[in-house]
């Protein structure tokens, strides 16, 4: 069994960006299956990932432009350099001023561990605790400041729109915001990983900085908290955060007698006693540096980035138009052999259909067709390859009429052999209104995950009962498929 293809986030882009290509809704399958290369063995010809990843990697090759996934992915790059570039220098200068020493005093060891590494565990914190809150019991869910701004900007903006404008907007801010609801378990990774590589780079100039200054001054540390703490206790904790290397590195922490020695008080400056024991905590403080920050982060770094590669080998690619963009990928248009190259028939006349795959679906008819001299269940046959399973007559626009059909469709996803897809078969002149997308969008809670569901749209005259559908006709459609955020496949009559 082949391994899955690894996907990245430029792939997911350009991907996305192919599948919503006009040229898709005019060319139909031959835009879909002349990207298509031959090289998925046998065994890969059921797996999403792989069919999808390998029709993108053809279309790549057959284009000589930059995808914008790449630029995408580029200007991200540039945004983690320039991200490094301002730790590095904002960690420089923040040791540099903590460093700073006037000889009259040490330089306090407790309120550089806190301000250098303190406040990064303690943003990490706040941040963790907020995320389990939101997590566990719903709190700052729905809090979504930046959103609603944007939100209740775009509307006062829309509403100044003429109609025709006003429609393709909300049309874009919605697949915008449908991508969002499909991608949401990928969207929080990438800002993660930026904000490590900007940490990692803050810690480092931390390091680097503080090596420098023991390389070119002669600094004096010690330790000073006006709450009371007792030597032994400062010792203790000294010792318990040494752990990870004092088995390992050579002065890994102070002696006893030296934290003994390095307590002072501002009140009483520079202590007599200090001597060399003021110079004992250096290598303690860039260990702590060395293991809490660099290699903390490091490997915070790694685990976004495996978590990142983990959400992206798990997508599904079950939404919008990837089911119907799988079915023409796999189906008998495309022809090939062991010892021959992929061959790409030419598409049949319209009146010569020729199945596109194989399998069963269920027909639901809308309540408001007239007997008609064509024949459904034919049409399924003939276009895709179906046959019929059921048959059920059905209120589109009535969902609380529909508990019979819903109860059916129920069953579906425990059957062994699911139906390849749910075709609703609506007359195209009616008006999409709110009521059918609640229909569809309950329909399709009961769907297998592999079962595609399909508005098949059909025109109905008084002589020839079901015709094509008009441009217009079909660009309603397409816009209240966008609004109402359906995850289904829009297909037309031909007869």
């Amino acid at each position: 069994m082949c391994a899955s293809p690894t996907w990245k986030t430029a792939d997911l882009i350009d991907f996305e960006l192919l599948l919503a290509s006009p040229a898709g809704e005019t060319d139909g399958p031959k835009f879909f299956t002349e990207h298509l290369a031959p090289t998925l063995p046998p065994e890969a010809q059921v797996d999403r990932p792989q069919v999808f990843k390998a029709w993108l990697n053809a279309h790549r090759s057959s284009t000589k432009e930059v995808g914008l996934g790449l630029r995408c992915v580029a200007s991200w790059k540039a945004i983690a350099s320039l991200g490094s570039l301002l730790g590095l220098l904002l960690g420089g200068s923040l040791t540099a001023t903590l460093l700073h020493y006037r000889g009259t005093e040490p330089i306090n060891v407790t309120w550089f561990l806190f301000s250098t590494l303190g406040i990064q565990f303690l943003l990490l914190f706040v941040f963790l605790l907020l995320s389990l809150i939101r997590s566990t019991t719903g709190f700052f869910e729905d809090f979504h400041p930046l959103r609603s701004t944007l939100v209740a900007l775009s509307n006062r903006f829309i509403h100044k729109l003429p109609a025709t404008d006003r429609d393709r907007l909300r049309v874009a801010l919605s697949q915008f915001a449908q991508k969002g609801s499909v991608y949401h378990s990928i969207i929080p990774w990438p800002p993660l990983i930026v904000t490590q590589i900007f940490t990692l780079a803050f810690n480092l100039g931390i390091l680097a900085t503080l090596l420098a200054h023991i390389a070119a001054t002669d600094l004096a540390f010690g330790w000073q908290s006006t709450i009371q703490l007792s030597p032994a206790f400062v010792s203790h904790l000294v010792s318990l955060l040494a752990s990870p290397w004092s088995w390992i590195l050579p002065n890994p922490h102070p002696s006893p007698p030296e934290i003994i020695a390095t307590h002072f008080s501002y009140i009483d400056g520079m202590p007599a006693t200090l001597g060399t024991a003021g110079t004992s905590w250096w290598p303690f403080l860039a260990y702590s540096i060395l293991f809490y920050g660099l290699f903390f982060r490091a490997f915070l770094l790694f685990f976004l980035h495996r978590k990142l590669q983990s959400h992206l080998r798990s997508l599904p690619f079950n939404h919008g138009r990837c089911l119907s963009l799988f079915r023409h990928l796999t189906g008998p248009l495309i022809a090939s052999t062991p010892t021959e190259p992929l061959f790409i028939p030419p598409l049949p006349p319209p009146t010569d259909p020729r199945p596109s795959s194989s399998g069963s679906a269920i027909l639901l008819l809308s309540k408001d067709f007239s007997a008609c001299s064509a024949s459904p269940t034919d049409y399924l046959q003939s276009r895709f390859g179906w046959s019929t399973a059921q048959t059920l007559i059905t209120p589109i626009d009535h969902p609380g009429a529909n508990a019979t059909i819903l109860a059916t469709l129920t069953a579906l996803p425990q059957s062994t052999t699911p139906p390849q897809a749910v075709v609703v078969l609506i007359r195209s002149r009616r008006s999409p209104i709110k009521a059918i997308a609640l229909f569809l969008k309950e329909v399709a809670t009961h769907l297998h995950p592999s079962t595609e569901l399909i508005i098949l749209l059909a025109g109905q005259g008084s002589e020839n009962p079901l015709q094509p559908v008009s441009d217009q006709e079909w660009s309603n459609w397409k816009t209240f498929q966008a609004i109402h955020h359906l995850s289904l496949s829009l297909e037309k009559w031909n007869p």
